[in-house]
């Protein structure tokens, strides 16, 4: 107490007594700043529970200390919520988002594709008749340039075929037109009288000879007879021989003439001829009607389409479409350059 007396728990029979011998000191020890009383109160906390009918006014106050302490733990209940709302609700948007844009620029890639295809079919039946006017129709009707191969003889006993009723018939009979059930064209099949061999050539392979330089140009038949030719032939298109190619293409072989004023005196309008021109390092000069001079090529063919008393009209395969109407005469004077061979198919 106040006094400096010390007291011992144990003396006392109960709180009251102790209590009543604590205040009835002076009632300053309780208020003073140095009272050491107020760290002793816990420890007559035990005493205070094993008399229940008397609880201690001076403990009550104390335990409001504790109230702090609920409110930092209810706190802890909010940081749970709003974390795992947060997260799970934005990364699988932006994932999924992502994932189909990489689709969108694919799915163009397959556009371009079907365009490419239909370009060429579309230009198939065009190139029927791309390189002439009427396309493939069995007849040499129209004009042809011969091209880089040295074919002059092939033009030239094709071309004096068709000046003749029945060779014109023979070259008719040997091209056959396929067409499907939708009535296009599907490929052709020539055959050839003289071997009885038949070749068929694609529409693929005419387009692509229209446009290769080293076939001729204009008739497409001609063009179709070409390509079968020089499958039937091995591959050689150069240095033919005019009686060979008539074998092969008709199955007859043509006459030669030593003496051209009896070759040309045997002509008539059934006979299928060639004019052959052999090598020469000189020019070969021949006549025309009025006098002028003509060229004639060296080492080449020409067919003859027709033979007078005093012209013979020549086409020339480097061009059918321009006949040379040369003086008989001027021709016989320089025939030991030149070979007269003919067919007679009345």
């Amino acid at each position: 107490d106040s006094s400096g007396e010390t007291y011992d728990l144990l003396h006392f029979d109960s709180a009251k007594e102790f209590i009543g011998k604590l205040f009835g000191k002076e009632s300053t020890s309780v208020n003073s700043k140095d009272d050491p009383e107020p760290k002793t109160e816990p420890k007559t906390e035990p005493n205070a529970k094993q008399e229940p009918t008397t609880p201690p006014k001076p403990t009550q106050p104390q335990e409001p200390t504790t109230l702090p302490v609920p409110t930092s733990s209810p706190e802890p209940t909010t940081q749970p919520t709003t974390a795992p709302t947060t997260q799970p609700v934005t990364v699988p948007t932006t994932q999924a988002t992502t994932v189909p844009t990489p689709t969108v620029p694919n799915a163009p890639t397959v556009a371009p594709t079907p365009t490419t295809a239909p370009t060429p079919s579309v230009n198939i039946p065009q190139t029927d008749d791309a390189a002439s006017e009427k396309g493939v129709n069995r007849e040499l009707d129209e004009p042809v340039q011969q091209g880089k191969f040295g074919d002059c003889v092939l033009i030239g006993v094709c071309e004096a075929l068709s000046f003749t009723p029945n060779g014109e018939k023979i070259i008719k009979d040997s091209i056959q037109i396929n067409k499907d059930s939708n009535g296009n064209i599907k490929d052709y099949t020539v055959t050839f009288k003289g071997t009885g061999k038949s070749y068929t050539v694609q529409k693929s392979e005419l387009i692509l000879a229209e446009i290769d330089k080293d076939y001729s140009d204009g008739d497409d038949d001609m063009l179709l007879l070409e390509i079968a030719f020089k499958k039937a032939n091995k591959d050689e298109m150069d240095a033919l021989n005019p009686s060979d190619v008539l074998k092969i293409i008709t199955g007859k072989e043509y006459k030669e003439y030593n003496n051209l004023s009896n070759g040309l005196d045997s002509w008539n309008a059934n006979q299928s001829a060639v004019l052959g021109v052999y090598e020469s390092k000189s020019d070969i000069n021949a006549k025309d009607s009025n006098g002028n001079d003509i060229k004639l090529s060296d080492n080449h063919a020409y067919s003859i389409k027709s033979v007078d008393d005093k012209n013979v009209t020549l086409i020339d395969p480097h061009n059918t479409e321009k006949p040379i109407v040369v003086d008989r005469e001027s021709l016989i004077a320089i025939s030991s350059k030149l070979a007269y061979f003919s067919a007679d198919f009345s």
